[in-house]
């Protein structure tokens, strides 16, 4: 379960928003009607984390909710093992990218890290990275700080 989870958490506003989703689950449980388990599945669940979901129940015949709960709590349990590589642009980036990156950083570093994308219109072409308590500039604000731009274009900066 643990790598196809990891396809559709990306992000740490997945991360969030999954373990909100559980809570709910959860607390469906042992409901009825609008707030049953059931309903919650369909309609306030993100569609790929419920088939995820579903795929786990269906695998435990007649799932009841004690199964269902040891379920969400294996899950939720997955989920405290997230990562975060923290990736801070200038810009927002697109979906396709942040897809690309998290395709990018599994292949190279494994599964169970989640990107958190920072906005910063400090950061000029290039990115800022932490991860794990290290911490990189590969931004060109520094370099072109550095540069005399007086030089080049006279008085009229």
């Amino acid at each position: 379960m643990s790598s196809e989870l990891w396809d559709v958490i990306k992000t740490k506003n997945d991360l969030e928003a999954a373990k909100e989703q559980l809570e709910l689950l959860e607390n469906g449980l042992y409901r009825r009607g609008a707030g049953g388990f059931e309903r919650v599945l369909e309609s306030r669940v993100r569609e790929e984390f419920a088939e995820i979901i579903k795929r786990k129940i269906k695998k435990v015949n007649n799932a009841g909710i004690n199964e269902r709960n040891i379920i969400i709590h294996e899950i939720k349990k997955e989920l405290t093992k997230a990562k975060m590589i923290s990736i801070t642009v200038g810009i927002d980036l697109p979906i396709s990218v942040i897809n690309m990156l998290h395709e990018w950083i599994m292949e190279r570093m494994g599964e169970g890290i989640v990107i958190n994308v920072i906005k910063e219109i400090d950061v000029i072409a290039g990115a800022k990275i932490e991860y794990e308590g290290r911490y990189g500039d590969y931004s060109w604000k520094k370099l072109l700080e550095a540069f005399n731009w007086r030089e080049i274009i006279g008085n009229r900066i």
